[in-house]
């Protein structure tokens, strides 16, 4: 499917390198006048040299080019009590405003919970 999205036009990976070493990547989603920033992602060892922070006005830049006239992302709140979100900070540098805030639930299994996937349709 993401092979389909990136030959449709739909979406565009980004990777910057330390040399011929691979350090973060992210992607922009376009659909219509809407440009998303989304998987971005940085090596432990690569992380505060500014790799996000280029990768992410690319793909605004290369948005604006393609005809985007708003963009969105998402992350984790960054809470006064405990500053520790990166991807938050660079959001705001680049220009972005928190727009609302929404649940986001997780499952942690427990030791003996089975789970039963299905691989046909019903």
């Amino acid at each position: 499917m993401a092979e389909e999205m990136i030959r449709m036009g739909i979406v565009y990976s980004y990777m910057a390198h330390d040399g011929d070493v691979p350090a973060a990547t992210g992607i922009l989603h376009v659909s219509g006048d809407v440009g998303g920033l989304y998987h971005a992602a940085t090596l432990p060892e690569f992380r505060r040299r500014g790799a996000q922070g280029a990768i992410m006005g690319r793909r605004i830049q290369d948005g604006i080019d393609l005809g985007c006239h708003w963009f969105s992302t998402e992350t984790f709140e960054d809470k006064p009590e405990s500053p520790t979100n990166p991807s938050y900070r660079n959001m705001l540098r680049k220009g972005f405003e928190l727009a609302y805030l929404r649940p986001i639930y997780e499952l942690q299994p427990k030791e003996n919970l089975k789970y039963e996937f299905r691989t046909e349709a019903r």
